[in-house]
């Protein structure tokens, strides 16, 4: 075997061998990432290293920091759809009822020195769910995660922005599953998590017509506990 063929052999060899290997898969949660605003859905939800209004609690806290005198948002991003699946053993793929999500965001800002600005959104960060009609009986899942966020603007000399966000998460899940006279699955849940935050950054620059901009954001994880004094499951 030549050397050309013994390098096709390999590396034919090495495709074959990552084509079979297996890896573990990660859902990305139940986030919904592009949802405020209109500006930022526009550009594919790009808005970490530019936001410059409100809505820089949920992209970029940093972005509190690019804000004039004064700054008011109230954005609306309703959502509508359907799933398919089979929600119970033996029922064949069936379509869900629609699903409508009026996700929104209301915020507000203010500069109150030339390097120091401050702000508070109230907004949806996630949601899931459905609902199966079968009948008399039904079959519903409804998952919602809300979020109350103040944060604080640092304008920085060489137009460095910092940013950091507290972060108060409210969950609601709601489950029912058989007729209205019987349930067998039916409560709903509720839990406040207070100890999330956001920091961020950004960074930009004039080149002739042209501007650069940088941004960094990391949100904290946050695990938010739900319970309830009665249900039925």
């Amino acid at each position: 075997m030549t050397g050309s063929s013994l390098r096709y052999a390999s590396s034919l060899l090495m495709l074959v061998m990552a084509l079979l290997a297996t890896s573990r898969a990660h859902a990305g949660g139940y986030d919904t990432p592009i949802l405020y605003s209109a500006r930022h859905m526009g550009v594919a939800g790009s808005a970490v290293s530019y936001v410059s209004d409100p809505s820089a609690l949920f992209h970029n806290p940093a972005g509190l920091g690019r804000i004039g005198k004064a700054s008011v948002i109230a954005n609306a991003s309703p959502l509508v759809g359907s799933i398919k699946a089979a929600p119970s053993n033996g029922v064949a793929v069936t379509e869900s009822e629609p699903t409508f999500a009026p996700f929104f965001l209301v915020g507000g800002a203010y500069r109150f020195t030339n390097w120091l600005s401050a702000g508070l959104a109230v907004y949806p960060v996630a949601s899931a769910g459905g609902e199966y009609k079968l009948g008399t009986a039904r079959d519903k899942t409804q998952l919602l995660f809300v979020e109350a966020s103040p944060g604080l603007g640092f304008s920085l000399p060489g137009n460095v922005e910092l940013g950091v966000g507290y972060r108060i998460t409210y969950v609601n899940l709601e489950r029912f599953k058989g007729t209205e006279a019987n349930p067998v699955i039916d409560f709903e849940m509720s839990g406040i998590n207070a100890l999330g935050f956001r920091l961020g950054a950004q960074w930009h620059e004039e080149f002739g017509e042209h501007r650069v901009q940088v941004g960094a954001h990391y949100r904290h994880k946050t695990t938010t506990k739900v319970e309830n004094s009665k249900g039925r499951a």
